[in-house]
């Protein structure tokens, strides 16, 4: 990025009286940990004037939260879908089951802990499978989320399906990126120690380090193994957990919860990555390359979650986010606004003014004011309240059923909100929509706490943008009205999925 960085700090060891966050992270100025207020505001004023859909940003220095914003209507306590974060947490436990005994080591076969289990397409390279393979998404096995993921969830046993893929490649030779390695990495975690992956993650990683409140999914249906490459959720206060865990080797308040070793390896170039990947990979956590500011690790998940950990700057950056390019986004704003607020290793003298100027644009992101509401077409009161039927159709945008029976829409010229009636089949919702720019919340079965804004963005066309709090997804659904008709266009614009589907007033 073109940024010239002249302050390195020293060493972790240097710091007295670390501060432990098992209770809550301790706050402070951005000042006394050596940042400037004013521009690490420019970080938060960013997402306000690209209007960014980031969910949460937390800075951390020294140990001190120094920065938090939650945007509306996030908050501190939500859990946020990890994605793919959460291969880092799995990873993390494979290396306590190791340090437990459980598992011999990294070079443990995959195919040893399913003595039971009838496996298809057995040969010498599948035998010799081990578990670094599967660290460093190198297993060899015909799996790769760009390709084959979608078979994948929609087999009814995901373990046993990534156990009979065959293998194309020998063990150990390229980076492929899947999640199905990760969910058997999962599986041979609770194969080894008996016990579901949350409850010894509990008991083992995040009990010490005061995570009571998260959520780990099985595979679909609720039922098989633990998922492994996705399905975590946690706050963004225990994500920066881990990253403090891992900058600090492992140790938390004088426990080692994980080898220090566990976490070198874990931090170090285990796997190059193809070129036009940008950044290398360690054992499930993402290594920084030479090309990068500033040394780094990193765990990342699809939409912008990042946990961003710079040692020589003990600083850990955390996201939640609904980024459709994520690394376009969460990097520069690390890279051209946080990294820059780093001045010193020690206090800085006040400044009220940046101080102020941080505060205000992390208010104007979590306290959005509403904006007028611009005066109705005339299409709008033409349909308001008008019922259009579908050919009910159930079809899934991720794993949340869509589809319609009836729908309709209620505008009153001046307010702030439209309503939109949702039969579903099973039920009928009448669902509250922010004319005013403000989102409103509602919830809706099977899919959540929901967040809903329209526009009329033509005199035939309202747009409802739909979020589902806690998700990265990010939804729209593009209504074009005439002639007793109504065309939808809905939209996953995190995935690119869309459907078309049209309906008849009645």
């Amino acid at each position: 990025m073109g940024m010239l960085l002249i302050f390195m700090y020293s060493t972790l060891a240097a710091q007295e009286d670390v501060p432990w966050p098992t209770d809550g992270w301790l706050t402070a100025t951005p000042e006394s940990q050596g940042m400037n207020s004013a521009l690490l505001a420019e970080a938060y004023e960013a997402i306000q004037d690209k209007n960014l859909d980031i969910h949460s940003l937390l800075v951390i220095r020294h140990g001190y939260l120094v920065a938090e914003m939650y945007r509306y209507p996030y908050t501190a306590d939500a859990l946020h879908d990890q994605r793919s974060i959460t291969k880092s947490n799995t990873a993390t436990m494979i290396g306590v089951a190791i340090n437990d005994g459980a598992i011999s080591g990294v070079d443990a076969t995959m195919l040893s802990f399913f003595p039971d289990q009838i496996i298809a397409n057995v040969d010498a390279r599948k035998e010799a499978i081990t578990i670094k393979d599967m660290l460093t998404m190198s297993s060899g096995l015909d799996s790769d989320d760009a390709t084959t993921f979608r078979e994948m969830v929609s087999s009814s046993d995901w373990t046993a399906w990534m156990l009979n893929r065959p293998v194309t490649e020998e063990p150990g030779a390229r980076f492929n990126y899947s999640s199905g390695s990760t969910n058997l990495l999962a599986a041979i975690v609770e194969q080894a120690t008996g016990q579901p992956l949350p409850a010894y993650a509990a008991e083992k990683l995040y009990g010490p380090l005061g995570i009571t409140h998260f959520q780990w999914n099985q595979e679909i249906g609720g039922v098989g193994h633990t998922l492994g490459g996705f399905g975590l959720h946690m706050t963004p206060h225990d994500m920066a957990k881990l990253g403090y865990l891992y900058l600090h080797h492992g140790e938390w308040d004088g426990a080692q919860i994980v080898p220090a070793d566990w976490v070198v390896a874990s931090t170090s170039v285990q796997a190059p990555t193809p070129p036009d990947n940008g950044s290398n990979y360690g054992y499930q956590w993402w290594i920084s390359s030479d090309d990068e500011p500033v040394a780094s690790f990193s765990a990342r998940g699809d939409g912008g979650q990042l946990i961003y950990v710079a040692p020589e700057f003990d600083l850990i950056v955390v996201f939640t986010a609904g980024l459709t390019d994520s690394d376009a986004y969460t990097f520069p704003l690390i890279y051209d606004h946080i990294l820059p607020a780093i001045s010193s290793d020690s206090a800085l003298s006040n400044n009220p003014d940046g101080l102020a100027r941080l505060q205000a644009a992390i208010d104007t992101l979590q306290n959005p004011l509403p904006q007028p509401v611009p005066e109705l077409p005339d299409m709008a009161k033409t349909i308001s309240g008008t019922k259009y039927a579908f050919n009910f159709t159930p079809f899934y945008s991720g794993f949340r059923p869509i589809g319609w029976k009836t729908l309709s829409l209620t505008f009153t010229e001046g307010s702030s909100e439209a309503v939109l009636t949702d039969d579903v089949g099973d039920f009928v919702m009448d669902l509250p929509i922010g004319m005013d720019a403000v989102p409103r919340l509602a919830e809706i079965p099977g899919w959540g706490t929901t967040v809903m804004r329209g526009t009329w963005t033509a005199p035939d066309t309202y747009i409802i943008n739909l979020d589902v709090l806690g998700l990265p997804e990010h939804y729209a659904m593009a209504m074009q009205f005439g002639n007793d008709h109504m065309l939808v266009m809905f939209s996953e614009l995190l995935s690119g999925q869309q459907v078309q589907l049209e309906g008849e007033a009645t």
